[in-house]
């Protein structure tokens, strides 16, 4: 894979995305309206959801991969559940392949993970987005309920790190449905897109029936803005810094401070402190009055 160098923009890629939600909110309802969807049933849920899609219904982690050649037919496809697939299916197929695993849970997990990951990276190749699908678990602090999504241990972590968002699914107050991805006290999520909640259309609404396909689509569009804009922050850094060095009196230097007041505010102090530099030099100082630099008395 060649390098992607620090000034270009990463492509579009196929996303993942891990929802979940208590049992009955639309889990797999919602997720139908992704783009040319194939829902994996491990959970035998199917009959249940609206819009219903194209189903592979699969009783062990072979009925799975046996497919693979398939999913290069859809663009979207949907696990369902996590705990089902991962900590039944997989952790079957782990013992099949291995006994020993059985009373080894590290090697069992062992197993599962490199299964998981090798699915997920082949998806990825054939330009496949990844919907998993998951029930909540509930803990209590105190008065507060929190939860999370329904799957063991390294599974769990496994999925929640893979996953570009993870989303919460719920009803609001107007007993409209949210899907949560600013995390809170009360329920783990991840906006790496940084797309805030989403209020989900009612299913007679029209624009439901593109409701995942619009939140996946704003996913990659707002990945690869973040990368626009940090290939703009290079370049005013850059320019900061070619306007530092080029700093020979008053004039350049107010054109210097111009260019690092342009600069993301982390990046500011260390350029200022390299101007300062350069106009001590020159015996330089900064005027607050008129906002420029001026010959040092």
């Amino acid at each position: 894979m060649p390098i992607v160098k620090a000034t270009d923009q990463f492509p579009a890629r196929p996303v993942v995305m891990l929802v979940y939600g208590v049992p009955g909110v639309g889990k797999t309802s919602l997720s139908n309206t992704a783009e040319n969807p194939v829902l994996v049933d491990c959970d035998r849920g199917a009959d249940r959801a609206v819009l219903r899609k194209d189903t592979l219904v699969c009783s062990r982690w072979e009925d799975i991969i046996a497919e693979k050649e398939t999913f290069k037919e859809y663009k979207t496809v949907i696990i369902d559940t996590a705990k089902a697939c991962l900590d039944d299916f997989l952790c079957d197929y782990a013992v099949r392949m291995d006994d020993a695993s059985k009373k080894n849970k590290l090697k069992m997990f062992g197993y599962v993970g490199d299964a998981f990951k090798a699915f997920v990276a082949y998806l990825r190749s054939i330009n496949v987005d990844l919907i998993i699908l998951a029930h909540a678990a509930e803990d209590k602090d105190g008065d507060d309920r929190i939860f999370y999504p329904s799957v063991t241990g390294q599974s769990k972590d496994l999925v929640q790190r893979i996953a570009d968002q993870i989303g919460f699914l719920s009803y609001g107050a107007d007993n409209s449905r949210v899907l949560h991805f600013q995390k809170n006290h009360r329920i783990v999520a991840k906006d790496t897109a940084r797309l805030g909640d989403i209020i989900i259309p009612d299913a007679s609404d029209p624009a439901y029936a593109t409701a995942m396909a619009n939140i996946i689509s704003a996913t990659k569009t707002r990945i690869q803005e973040r990368t626009n804009a940090q290939n703009e922050a290079l370049d005013a850094i850059k320019a900061a810094e070619d306007a530092i060095s080029n700093v020979t009196d008053g004039p350049t230097a107010d054109e210097a401070l111009a260019a690092i007041n342009a600069c993301p505010g982390a990046d500011v102090p260390a350029l200022k402190k390299k101007l300062g530099a350069a106009t001590k030099k020159l015996n330089l100082k900064f005027d607050k009055a008129s906002g420029k630099f001026i010959p040092a008395e």
